[in-house]
């Protein structure tokens, strides 16, 4: 588009930009840079797939005790991948990895003290009456 006259400014005239920043109707639409980075969650989960920065932190954290449980790198991010969708899904079910009863030799402490008599299956979600969360 062309200008209709000599006195019409540019857009990007200084003078004009400042004029339009100042105007309240304009001023209310515009959100400072600060504003964007202040709030990176904006654009994450429920409006997108990304996860929230309080859902990566679950994640590492998640992915720092399975890995140190032995699951491979691999297999626990897709383990904590699986459990960002739970969460996001309200599924009350769980791993027997994110449980204090699992034994370093991998048997449910819970079974020995009176609880639920069940074979802990670690990487498979369940319900389990004896659950206590380690996360």
């Amino acid at each position: 588009m062309q200008k209709a006259g000599r006195d019409s400014p540019a857009a990007n005239d200084a003078a004009q930009v400042l004029a339009l920043v100042a105007s309240s109707e304009v001023s209310t639409q515009v959100v400072s840079p600060a504003a964007l980075i202040a709030d990176l969650d904006r654009w994450a989960w429920p409006h997108s797939q990304a996860m929230t920065g309080r859902e990566i932190d679950t994640f590492a954290a998640r992915l720092a005790r399975f890995t140190d449980k032995g699951l491979s790198l691999i297999d626990g991010e897709a383990l904590a991948d699986k459990l960002v969708t739970r969460d996001r899904e309200a599924d009350e079910r769980r791993l027997c990895l994110e449980c204090v009863h699992l034994a370093r030799n991998g048997l449910c402490k819970a079974v020995t003290t009176g609880g639920k008599p069940i074979e802990p299956v670690s990487t498979v979600l369940q319900r389990c009456d004896s659950f206590a969360a380690q996360l």
